[in-house]
This record gives structure tokens, sequence and C-alpha cells, in this order.
């Protein structure tokens, strides 16, 4: 991992199992670590043996001040590797060679657009006054939270994409159904609904310095937060007049799921993105 003034090795035995070793002159030193169970007035406990934090302040015994580091170093790549980094630094050395770590990095955004959602619904058998009927396409804001797990391989072109953020729509029908000029019905229906959604999504990248190309392809899982199901009712039978309002859906379901598909570039911390989702709904 480090090659210079003070070396640090590192290899994976077929078990998975970390091993580190430290160079004095021509000679490698093991670092110990080891985890223990020990019967105690409670039952079993794990333990550790840490003689690793000794053998290190040792090996930099020049450089006490980095001996509160050593005490809070973990017997891991990522933490001896910061631990190196720092003498380095302090030394005001470079070293022969170090190993550049795969790390996974985090980006945090904001999200605000137009969403554009076309209700259908579909029966074959029921729910005649609000089934196969054209409903108005609705367009609302959206927004909310975003961050972005990137993946360390592949030159950073892989993430896992999840957003928090709260989407809206009200669709509309009105129909008319004239029998006679004595006898029509005018039906107008509304179904309406907020909901509070996490959206999960692998997204590949196409870089190019500050400029990006992505695609997206995940899942959606919302919770209903506001809702709006109502249906009026206009009956003109010869001369008498009747007016029903109600629930136009009598059970709505709570929780959506739907699919992903997106496509979207960008240019330094700004994006702009289409995406497409198909859920199902909420009956």
């Amino acid at each position: 991992m480090f090659i210079g003034e003070k070396c640090l090795f590192y290899y994976k035995d077929s078990n998975g199992k970390d091993h580190f070793f430290i160079q004095k002159n021509d000679e490698f030193e093991t670092l110990i670590h080891k985890k223990y169970y020990k019967e105690t007035s409670g039952g079993y406990e794990i333990f550790e043996n840490k003689t690793y934090v000794g053998q290190l302040k040792i090996y930099f015994q020049e450089y006490p001040e980095i001996f509160n580091l050593i005490e809070r170093t973990n017997f891991s790549v990522h933490s001896l590797y910061d631990l190196f980094s720092k003498y380095y630094k302090l030394a005001n050395l470079k070293p022969q060679y170090s190993k550049n770590l795969e790390r996974l990095y985090v980006e945090f955004g904001l999200i605000a657009g137009i969403s554009s959602t076309q209700l259908i619904v579909k029966s074959n058998s029921g729910f005649a006054s609000i089934a196969n009927k054209e409903y108005s396409k609705s367009f609302d804001f959206t927004g909310g939270l975003a961050f972005d797990l990137i993946l360390p391989r592949n030159k950073k072109k892989m993430s896992i994409n999840s957003e928090l953020i709260y989407v809206s729509y009200l669709a509309t029908n009105h129909s008319e159904y004239f029998y006679s000029e004595d006898h029509y019905v005018i039906r107008d229906t509304q179904f309406g609904f907020g909901y509070l959604k996490l959206n999960n999504m692998f997204r590949y990248k196409l870089l190019n310095k500050n400029t990006r190309i992505y695609l997206n392809a995940g899942i959606s899982n919302g919770i209903s937060v506001t809702e709006r199901n109502h249906q009026k009712v206009y009956i003109y039978d010869y001369g008498r007049e009747q007016i029903n309002e109600g629930a136009a859906l009598d059970d709505t379901r709570k929780y959506e799921q739907g699919f992903l598909f997106g496509i979207g570039g960008g240019y330094g911390k700004f994006s702009i993105e289409s995406r497409y989702e198909p859920g199902n709904g909420f009956s």
C-alpha cells in the first residue's frame, strides 16, 4: 500500500482475512490483531488483541503527534491507509509508491421539476362509472432530496441513486349521457393523490470532464399522504332532477409501486432529466 520511508503491505488470504505488514530495514513485521470470545459474569463477550497499536507507535516513534490517531486507527485497509497518509503529510515526504484506494463517494442534491401524469382506469367488469374513461392530463410541481452513491470502479461511471420526493396529480373526467332531451346523466369525476416516494435506481454515466449523460432504471415506492376521490352525478329524468355526490371509488390503495426509466444530462453541479414511470396506481 505504501513504499518509502515507512512501508505498509497488505495481503488478503483465501479465507478473506486481512493481513498487514510493516518493514524495518530489510525485515517484515506482521501487525498483530485478533478478536476472541471470553467468558465473563454476564456471559461471553468479544475482546480484541490490539498489539498492532503498540507496534505502530514504535514504528512512528519520531512523530508522537500521531499517537492519538494511532489509538483510533482500526485494523482495516482504509483506516491504516489514512494513518500512513497522515504520516507522509506530517513528515513532508512523498512515498515511492502509494496505492489509490477505491472509495465510495456520495453526492447530495435537490430535485425540482414538473410531472406529467396520465391516469388510466381499466376494468373488464364493474366500475362502469370510472373505468375506460378519458381523464385529463395533470401537470404538477414535484421536488425533494437525492443522493448518489458512486461506485469506485469503472471510472465512477456507475452509481446507486436514491430520492425522497413528493409528487401529486389531479385527474378529472366529464361525461354526458343523453338518452333523450328528457332523460340524461352528467357525471364529473375527480381523482387526486399526493405521494411521498422513495425512488431507488441504478445509474450509468457517460463522462466527459464536467459534462455527463446518464441512464437510469429502478423502482419507486410511494405512500399516499393526500387524497381527492370524488364523483358528482346529475340525473334529469322527465322533469325530475337528482344530484348524487360521494366517493368515486369506495376503496383506494395507499401504497403504490412503479418502475422508473430515465435519461438525463448535466454540466457541473446542474442536471436535467426526462423520466417515465408506469405504476400500479391507487386500485
